[in-house]
């Protein structure tokens, strides 16, 4: 009679199964999305509120996990690093409750497809999308009064964004690399459009610079070969 062997990934199940149980962790599939709550009403999210909340769901990759996220209502503020490379994370829910977001929050979140800013926030800070290769559709709201240096940068699947009524700089490299941005309205009340800001932009064809621009710094619109 032919005796059963266990192969390679078996094994490996049974591993996993050990140590999860070792560690106290509940069992989680690899392939299928979890769902993770994060966040104290009345403070801000920081970086280990994250990090706590991805071990008490199971996942032990930070950067690969394939995961869902909601910051709970009444967290006030998203602090710098928080989500930084969450790079499994295909959706982060941001609730009304948040006025400020940190630089590099969401930086190399790279299966972050859509995002929505809640109305308040003032600023989209440094860093604070880039490298969200994947990122198409992100709605800002309209207290937006500046875009900083690096925010958007290589977001390549970015097509459209609307410019808040209230911008009034965009910072440099701010939307460096964005290949696949087509459609941009600057708003009346822009005062500047810092240097490189919109390097590589290729997919732009056209562009109308408001009469409020004091300052288009060089090379904003380098690279930009559709223009």
């Amino acid at each position: 009679m032919a005796k059963m062997r266990m192969g390679f990934f078996p094994a490996v199940v049974v591993l996993v199964m050990v140590v999860s149980f070792a560690w106290g962790l509940p069992l989680v599939q690899a392939d299928e999305p979890v769902h993770i709550t994060v966040g104290t009403p009345g403070e801000i999210l920081k970086v280990n509120d994250v990090w706590s909340a991805y071990k008490n769901a199971g996942l032990a990759d930070i950067y690969n996990d394939v995961c869902t996220i909601t910051i709970v209502p009444g967290v006030t503020g998203i602090d710098e690093n928080a989500f930084f490379a969450c790079g499994g994370a295909t959706k982060i829910s941001i609730p009304e409750s948040v006025k400020s977001i940190g630089g590099s929050a969401f930086q190399s979140c790279y299966s972050l497809t859509d995002i929505i800013i809640p109305e308040g926030v003032d600023a989209i800070n440094w860093y604070l999308f880039n490298g969200c290769d994947n990122l198409k559709n992100v709605t800002l709201p309209s207290s937006i009064t500046r875009i900083d240096d690096w925010a958007f940068y290589n977001c390549k699947k970015l097509t459209n964004l609307n410019l808040p009524e209230k911008l009034e700089k965009i910072g440099k490299y701010a939307f460096g690399n964005c290949v696949s941005l087509e459609n941009l309205v600057f708003p009346e009340g822009l005062s500047s459009i810092s240097i490189y800001a919109f390097q590589g932009c290729e997919s732009l064809t056209d562009i109308v610079i408001p009469k409020s621009v004091t300052e288009i710094s060089q090379s904003a619109f380098i690279d930009c070969t559709g223009l």
